[in-house]
Protein backbone atom coordinates (compact mmCIF):
# COMPACT_ATOMS: atom_id res chain seq x y z
CA UNK A 1 0.00 0.00 0.00
CA UNK A 2 2.90 1.96 0.70
CA UNK A 3 4.64 1.72 -1.97
CA UNK A 4 1.70 2.36 -4.48
CA UNK A 5 1.48 5.77 -2.80
CA UNK A 6 5.01 6.38 -3.64
CA UNK A 7 4.47 5.52 -6.81
CA UNK A 8 1.60 7.97 -7.41
CA UNK A 9 3.62 11.03 -5.83
CA UNK A 10 6.17 10.29 -8.20
CA UNK A 11 3.71 10.44 -11.22
CA UNK A 12 2.28 13.46 -9.87
CA UNK A 13 5.98 14.84 -9.25
CA UNK A 14 6.93 13.86 -13.16
CA UNK A 15 3.64 15.13 -14.79
CA UNK A 16 4.49 18.71 -12.22
CA UNK A 17 7.67 18.93 -13.32
CA UNK A 18 6.96 18.38 -16.85
CA UNK A 19 4.19 21.19 -17.40
CA UNK A 20 6.40 23.56 -15.41
CA UNK A 21 9.24 23.17 -17.89
CA UNK A 22 6.99 22.75 -20.85
CA UNK A 23 5.01 26.03 -19.55
CA UNK A 24 8.98 27.60 -19.52
CA UNK A 25 9.71 25.96 -22.97
CA UNK A 26 6.44 27.91 -24.01
CA UNK A 27 6.92 31.21 -22.74
CA UNK A 28 10.41 31.67 -23.79
CA UNK A 29 9.69 30.78 -27.32
CA UNK A 30 6.91 33.12 -27.65
CA UNK A 31 9.19 35.60 -26.44
CA UNK A 32 11.64 34.62 -29.00
CA UNK A 33 8.82 34.85 -31.55
CA UNK A 34 7.47 38.10 -30.64
CA UNK A 35 11.20 39.42 -30.97
CA UNK A 36 11.72 38.03 -34.13
CA UNK A 37 8.24 39.25 -35.50
CA UNK A 38 9.34 42.88 -34.07
CA UNK A 39 11.74 43.03 -36.54
CA UNK A 40 9.51 42.47 -39.52
CA UNK A 41 8.11 45.35 -41.88
CA UNK A 42 3.97 45.91 -40.79
CA UNK A 43 1.75 49.37 -41.56
CA UNK A 44 -0.32 50.88 -39.32
CA UNK A 45 -3.01 53.74 -38.57
CA UNK A 46 -2.34 56.07 -36.02
CA UNK A 47 -4.00 59.53 -35.09
CA UNK A 48 -0.94 62.27 -34.97
CA UNK A 49 -0.82 65.67 -34.08
CA UNK A 50 -0.61 68.16 -36.91
CA UNK A 51 1.27 71.42 -37.04
CA UNK A 52 0.39 74.15 -39.82
CA UNK A 53 2.81 76.74 -40.91
CA UNK A 54 2.68 79.64 -42.86
CA UNK A 55 -0.43 80.49 -41.21
CA UNK A 56 -2.15 83.93 -42.35
CA UNK A 57 -3.92 83.96 -39.06
CA UNK A 58 -3.05 81.01 -36.29
CA UNK A 59 -5.22 82.36 -33.89
CA UNK A 60 -8.63 82.18 -36.04
CA UNK A 61 -8.07 79.61 -38.70
CA UNK A 62 -6.62 77.13 -36.09
CA UNK A 63 -9.73 76.82 -35.04
CA UNK A 64 -11.65 75.85 -38.10
CA UNK A 65 -8.54 73.00 -38.83
CA UNK A 66 -8.33 69.69 -37.38
CA UNK A 67 -5.49 69.25 -35.03
CA UNK A 68 -5.00 65.23 -35.65
CA UNK A 69 -5.04 63.35 -38.37
CA UNK A 70 -5.23 59.30 -39.22
CA UNK A 71 -2.09 58.37 -40.72
CA UNK A 72 -0.56 55.16 -42.23
CA UNK A 73 2.85 54.15 -41.14
CA UNK A 74 5.30 51.83 -42.07
CA UNK A 75 8.08 49.93 -39.87
CA UNK A 76 9.47 47.43 -38.49
CA UNK A 77 7.29 46.46 -35.33
CA UNK A 78 9.75 47.81 -32.67
CA UNK A 79 9.44 50.95 -34.16
CA UNK A 80 5.67 51.34 -34.99
CA UNK A 81 5.42 50.23 -31.26
CA UNK A 82 7.70 53.47 -30.46
CA UNK A 83 5.55 55.27 -32.32
CA UNK A 84 1.88 53.80 -31.13
CA UNK A 85 3.25 54.93 -27.61
CA UNK A 86 4.23 58.48 -28.42
CA UNK A 87 2.30 59.16 -31.11
CA UNK A 88 3.57 62.98 -31.07
CA UNK A 89 6.51 61.63 -32.72
CA UNK A 90 5.20 61.74 -35.64
CA UNK A 91 4.17 65.10 -35.77
CA UNK A 92 2.51 66.11 -39.58
CA UNK A 93 3.75 69.76 -41.18
CA UNK A 94 1.07 71.34 -43.57
CA UNK A 95 2.08 74.47 -45.19
CA UNK A 96 -0.65 77.33 -45.58
CA UNK A 97 1.03 78.52 -48.87
CA UNK A 98 -0.34 75.62 -50.62
CA UNK A 99 -3.88 76.05 -49.67
CA UNK A 100 -6.13 76.67 -53.09
CA UNK A 101 -9.41 78.21 -53.17
CA UNK A 102 -12.30 77.30 -55.04
CA UNK A 103 -15.76 78.42 -56.36
CA UNK A 104 -16.95 81.62 -54.34
CA UNK A 105 -20.08 79.89 -54.55
CA UNK A 106 -18.67 76.61 -52.94
CA UNK A 107 -20.00 75.81 -48.88
CA UNK A 108 -15.93 75.19 -48.14
CA UNK A 109 -14.41 77.66 -50.64
CA UNK A 110 -10.46 76.91 -49.66
CA UNK A 111 -8.84 73.53 -49.76
CA UNK A 112 -5.26 71.82 -48.41
CA UNK A 113 -3.79 68.74 -49.87
CA UNK A 114 -2.14 66.58 -47.01
CA UNK A 115 0.81 65.10 -49.88
CA UNK A 116 2.93 67.81 -49.03
CA UNK A 117 2.69 66.69 -45.01
CA UNK A 118 4.13 63.50 -46.62
CA UNK A 119 7.06 65.02 -47.37
CA UNK A 120 7.59 67.32 -44.79
CA UNK A 121 7.48 63.90 -42.25
CA UNK A 122 9.48 61.40 -44.40
CA UNK A 123 12.31 63.75 -44.58
CA UNK A 124 12.45 64.35 -41.12
CA UNK A 125 11.90 60.69 -39.82
CA UNK A 126 14.37 57.92 -41.20
CA UNK A 127 13.16 55.03 -39.10
CA UNK A 128 9.74 54.58 -40.41
CA UNK A 129 7.79 55.44 -43.63
CA UNK A 130 4.81 57.66 -43.85
CA UNK A 131 2.40 55.99 -46.50
CA UNK A 132 -0.64 58.30 -46.36
CA UNK A 133 -2.49 60.40 -44.74
CA UNK A 134 -6.52 60.20 -44.24
CA UNK A 135 -8.27 62.38 -45.39
CA UNK A 136 -5.93 63.26 -48.03
CA UNK A 137 -7.88 66.68 -48.38
CA UNK A 138 -9.18 69.58 -46.15
CA UNK A 139 -11.63 71.88 -46.76
CA UNK A 140 -12.43 74.70 -44.68
CA UNK A 141 -13.12 78.67 -44.97
CA UNK A 142 -10.93 81.38 -44.73
CA UNK A 143 -12.29 83.99 -43.20
CA UNK A 144 -13.66 87.44 -44.92
CA UNK A 145 -9.93 89.20 -45.27
CA UNK A 146 -8.10 91.72 -47.19
CA UNK A 147 -4.70 91.51 -48.38
CA UNK A 148 -2.14 94.82 -48.40
CA UNK A 149 1.67 94.84 -49.41
CA UNK A 150 3.59 97.41 -46.85
CA UNK A 151 6.98 98.07 -46.44
CA UNK A 152 9.54 96.82 -43.43
CA UNK A 153 11.12 100.10 -41.48
CA UNK A 154 14.20 98.90 -40.05
CA UNK A 155 14.68 99.69 -36.73
CA UNK A 156 18.67 99.58 -35.94
CA UNK A 157 22.11 101.26 -34.09
CA UNK A 158 25.06 100.32 -35.81
CA UNK A 159 28.37 101.24 -34.29
CA UNK A 160 31.55 100.60 -36.73
CA UNK A 161 35.59 100.39 -36.26
CA UNK A 162 37.50 103.66 -36.80
CA UNK A 163 37.32 104.33 -40.50
CA UNK A 164 35.00 101.40 -41.43
CA UNK A 165 31.05 102.61 -42.41
CA UNK A 166 28.66 101.45 -44.89
CA UNK A 167 29.47 101.50 -48.58
CA UNK A 168 25.87 101.19 -50.29
CA UNK A 169 22.18 101.87 -48.21
CA UNK A 170 21.34 98.97 -46.28
CA UNK A 171 19.29 96.71 -47.91
CA UNK A 172 16.10 94.08 -46.61
CA UNK A 173 15.25 90.55 -48.38
CA UNK A 174 12.58 90.69 -48.30
CA UNK A 175 12.10 94.61 -47.93
CA UNK A 176 8.39 94.12 -47.99
CA UNK A 177 5.65 91.85 -46.87
CA UNK A 178 1.80 90.94 -47.24
CA UNK A 179 -0.22 92.12 -44.10
CA UNK A 180 -3.69 90.66 -43.67
CA UNK A 181 -7.04 91.51 -41.30
CA UNK A 182 -10.06 93.57 -41.88
CA UNK A 183 -10.21 96.28 -44.46
CA UNK A 184 -10.32 98.62 -41.71
CA UNK A 185 -7.62 97.73 -39.90
CA UNK A 186 -5.62 97.46 -43.18
CA UNK A 187 -6.18 101.23 -44.12
CA UNK A 188 -4.35 102.06 -40.65
CA UNK A 189 -0.87 99.98 -41.28
CA UNK A 190 1.30 101.68 -43.99
CA UNK A 191 4.80 100.13 -42.40
CA UNK A 192 5.59 97.13 -40.52
CA UNK A 193 8.67 97.91 -37.76
CA UNK A 194 11.16 95.44 -37.33
CA UNK A 195 12.92 95.28 -33.33
CA UNK A 196 15.45 97.29 -32.70
CA UNK A 197 19.12 95.43 -34.31
CA UNK A 198 21.96 96.42 -32.46
CA UNK A 199 25.49 95.79 -34.06
CA UNK A 200 28.64 97.43 -32.24
CA UNK A 201 32.62 97.08 -33.82
CA UNK A 202 31.24 96.75 -37.49
CA UNK A 203 34.14 95.94 -39.72
CA UNK A 204 33.06 93.93 -42.29
CA UNK A 205 30.46 92.96 -44.39
CA UNK A 206 27.35 90.58 -43.34
CA UNK A 207 23.77 89.51 -43.48
CA UNK A 208 21.67 89.63 -39.87
CA UNK A 209 18.07 88.38 -39.52
CA UNK A 210 15.52 90.36 -37.69
CA UNK A 211 12.47 89.77 -36.22
CA UNK A 212 9.01 92.39 -37.60
CA UNK A 213 6.83 93.00 -34.78
CA UNK A 214 3.96 92.13 -34.18
CA UNK A 215 0.94 93.84 -35.49
CA UNK A 216 -1.01 92.79 -32.60
CA UNK A 217 -5.23 91.99 -32.79
CA UNK A 218 -6.82 90.23 -35.75
CA UNK A 219 -3.54 91.39 -38.02
CA UNK A 220 -1.04 89.04 -39.54
CA UNK A 221 1.74 88.99 -41.81
CA UNK A 222 4.10 87.22 -43.77
CA UNK A 223 7.02 86.52 -43.38
CA UNK A 224 8.04 87.03 -39.91
CA UNK A 225 11.60 87.91 -40.16
CA UNK A 226 13.75 89.96 -42.97
CA UNK A 227 17.52 89.94 -43.80
CA UNK A 228 19.67 93.01 -43.22
CA UNK A 229 22.50 92.97 -45.56
CA UNK A 230 25.17 95.27 -44.51
CA UNK A 231 27.97 96.35 -46.90
CA UNK A 232 31.00 97.50 -45.02
CA UNK A 233 34.24 98.96 -46.14
CA UNK A 234 37.47 101.03 -44.99
CA UNK A 235 36.90 105.25 -45.46
CA UNK A 236 39.74 107.47 -46.19
CA UNK A 237 39.49 110.94 -46.42
CA UNK A 238 39.78 113.11 -49.50
CA UNK A 239 38.59 116.61 -51.14
CA UNK A 240 37.79 118.02 -54.54
CA UNK A 241 37.50 121.92 -55.53
CA UNK A 242 34.06 123.22 -56.79
CA UNK A 243 32.37 125.98 -58.22
CA UNK A 244 29.64 127.69 -56.53
CA UNK A 245 26.44 128.89 -58.15
CA UNK A 246 23.86 131.47 -57.16
CA UNK A 247 20.31 130.29 -57.17
CA UNK A 248 17.72 132.73 -57.89
CA UNK A 249 19.69 135.59 -58.55
CA UNK A 250 17.71 139.01 -59.45
CA UNK A 251 17.81 140.08 -63.16
CA UNK A 252 18.51 143.60 -61.80
CA UNK A 253 21.19 142.90 -59.82
CA UNK A 254 24.68 141.75 -60.79
CA UNK A 255 26.21 139.85 -57.38
CA UNK A 256 30.05 138.95 -56.93
CA UNK A 257 30.93 136.21 -54.38
CA UNK A 258 33.79 135.87 -52.53
CA UNK A 259 35.57 133.14 -53.14
CA UNK A 260 33.62 131.44 -56.63
CA UNK A 261 35.56 128.34 -55.81
CA UNK A 262 35.17 125.87 -52.32
CA UNK A 263 36.62 122.67 -50.95
CA UNK A 264 34.62 119.81 -50.06
CA UNK A 265 35.81 117.45 -47.91
CA UNK A 266 34.89 113.85 -47.35
CA UNK A 267 35.14 110.46 -46.44
CA UNK A 268 34.68 108.00 -49.49
CA UNK A 269 35.59 103.80 -49.48
CA UNK A 270 38.62 102.82 -50.62
CA UNK A 271 36.96 100.77 -53.09
CA UNK A 272 35.12 103.96 -54.42
CA UNK A 273 38.21 106.16 -54.25
CA UNK A 274 38.98 106.23 -57.83
CA UNK A 275 35.38 107.71 -58.74
CA UNK A 276 35.40 110.76 -57.00
CA UNK A 277 35.35 113.36 -59.55
CA UNK A 278 34.26 117.37 -58.98
CA UNK A 279 31.96 116.63 -61.65
CA UNK A 280 30.03 114.61 -59.36
CA UNK A 281 29.24 117.84 -56.52
CA UNK A 282 27.09 120.63 -57.06
CA UNK A 283 26.95 123.69 -54.48
CA UNK A 284 25.08 126.57 -54.73
CA UNK A 285 24.08 129.89 -52.68
CA UNK A 286 20.60 131.07 -52.30
CA UNK A 287 20.18 134.56 -53.74
CA UNK A 288 16.46 134.55 -51.53
CA UNK A 289 18.48 134.84 -48.79
CA UNK A 290 19.51 138.37 -49.55
CA UNK A 291 15.63 139.32 -48.74
CA UNK A 292 16.99 139.31 -45.03
CA UNK A 293 18.85 142.73 -44.97
CA UNK A 294 20.83 141.54 -41.53
CA UNK A 295 22.79 138.97 -43.50
CA UNK A 296 26.65 139.80 -44.35
CA UNK A 297 27.17 136.23 -45.89
CA UNK A 298 25.90 133.54 -47.93
CA UNK A 299 25.38 130.03 -46.67
CA UNK A 300 26.41 127.46 -49.40
CA UNK A 301 24.31 124.19 -49.19
CA UNK A 302 24.64 120.91 -51.64
CA UNK A 303 22.23 120.22 -54.21
CA UNK A 304 24.34 117.24 -55.60
CA UNK A 305 26.69 115.09 -54.52
CA UNK A 306 27.07 111.05 -55.26
CA UNK A 307 25.93 108.72 -52.98
CA UNK A 308 29.39 106.72 -52.24
CA UNK A 309 30.27 109.71 -50.18
CA UNK A 310 29.95 110.55 -46.74
CA UNK A 311 30.16 112.70 -44.13
CA UNK A 312 30.79 116.08 -46.63
CA UNK A 313 31.91 119.54 -45.03
CA UNK A 314 32.20 122.41 -47.04
CA UNK A 315 35.19 125.46 -46.52
CA UNK A 316 34.25 127.61 -46.31
CA UNK A 317 30.46 127.24 -45.47
CA UNK A 318 29.75 131.02 -45.70
CA UNK A 319 31.39 132.82 -48.34
CA UNK A 320 30.83 136.82 -48.70
CA UNK A 321 28.94 138.43 -51.51
CA UNK A 322 28.50 142.28 -53.21
CA UNK A 323 25.62 143.48 -55.16
CA UNK A 324 26.94 145.71 -58.26
CA UNK A 325 23.44 148.01 -59.08
CA UNK A 326 23.04 147.81 -62.98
Amino acid sequence: MKRAKRTTKIRTWLFSSKVYVFSWCLIISSLFWFLLALNNRYSTLIKVPVTYINMPNDSYLLEKLPKEIEAEISGTGYQLFSYYLTPEKANVKLDLRKAGMGPLNSKNRAFLTTYSGIDFFNREHIDITLLRLKPDTIFFNFPDRAFKNVPIHLNALFDFEKQFNLIEEVSLMPDSVQISGSKASLDSVNQVETEMLVLKNLMSSGSYSVKLKSLGGELSCVPSMTSVKLEIGKFTESEVEVPVYVNHLLSKDSLQIMPSNVKLRFLVSLSNFSKVNPSLFKVYADADDLKNKKINKLKLNILISPEFVKNIKIEPEYIDYLILKK
